[in-house]
């Protein structure tokens, strides 16, 4: 993707490989198993120059790219993508601090998860349609509407008494009907694995999921504790003026303009998940 996207005036021609008669490297005749396990290195010193020059300059092109864009759209070049989209979010969109409170994040952190993939039907007879979400990511934080306060934590309370705009997490006992064809709910199993059950078990979700979870019939206990606060789309902002600026790049042919704007739409949702880095220190 880094070369289609970057590789405008360069000569960076895909070679066969002269061993396998596969991909080779970009500039170069040899593929990575076949480089990997010595085979590439018969190469004269001028052949691995070219290469190498190739490869600099591509390198250089991504660069280059990256700090046009960051200096069209106003943010300060980091050493992630994922830093550098939190690094445009806090200086043009977030409209007030939101608070790390450490001892929130411990809390927080158990009710997220990773992404759902379960084969339901092996094969079918019938006619199989695939459906896929337009950049899954982006949607979510443009429509979803997540706490823009400092939150308050509560603790023994039912989920109907937390007010209709706001958002958080709670943990709480619930009973999933063993009649659920695809039940809601994530935990994780004693080995680890990421499994959607039936029964009762006890967990920390989203108040949404909590929410939604209750309206198809999961029956919902008291709130262990919840961490919850007033909720508003605070990423609408962001989204939109990526999303739009990408759909430019694509209709101008701006591969690389287009590919950088994809990582940064992406890679806000991750980055807003990561776990603070805190240091303890013990004075005798």
């Amino acid at each position: 993707a880094a070369a289609k996207s970057f590789s405008s005036g360069t000569k960076l021609d895909v070679y066969a490989c002269s061993a396998c008669n596969g991909d080779g490297f970009i500039g170069f005749d040899r593929c990575d198993t076949c480089f990997g396990s010595g085979k590439g290195w018969d190469r004269t010193a001028e052949e691995l120059w070219e290469y190498n020059s190739h490869d600099t300059i591509l390198l250089y092109k991504v660069i280059k790219k990256f700090g046009e864009l960051a200096q069209a759209i106003g943010f300060s070049v980091q050493r992630t993508t994922g830093a550098c989209a939190l690094d445009l979010f806090c200086r043009r969109y977030l409209k007030q601090p939101i608070i790390n409170y450490p001892a929130f994040t411990d809390q927080i952190h158990p009710a997220v998860f990773g992404g759902r993939v379960e084969i339901f039907r092996q094969f079918s007879e019938k006619t199989i349609y695939a459906h896929d979400v337009n950049s899954m990511y982006p949607f979510v934080m443009k429509d979803g509407e997540f706490v823009s306060e400092f939150p308050y934590q509560v603790t023994d309370v039912k989920l109907s008494s937390v007010p209709d705009s706001w958002q958080g997490v709670g943990r709480c006992e619930v009973v999933v009907p063993d009649s659920m064809m695809v039940p809601i709910l994530p935990t994780k199993s004693h080995t680890g694995k990421l499994i959607f059950p039936t029964g009762r078990f006890t967990g920390v979700w989203s108040i949404y999921e909590l929410r939604y979870a209750a309206s198809k019939g999961v029956k919902i206990g008291k709130l262990e504790y919840a961490i919850i606060g007033p909720a508003k789309p605070i990423f609408k902002g962001y989204v939109n003026q990526l999303y739009g600026l990408r759909q430019v790049a694509k209709k101008t042919g701006d591969s690389a303009r287009s590919q950088v704007l994809k990582l940064m739409l992406n890679s806000l949702y991750g980055k807003t998940l990561e776990r603070g880095i805190y240091s303890k220190v013990n004075f005798d």
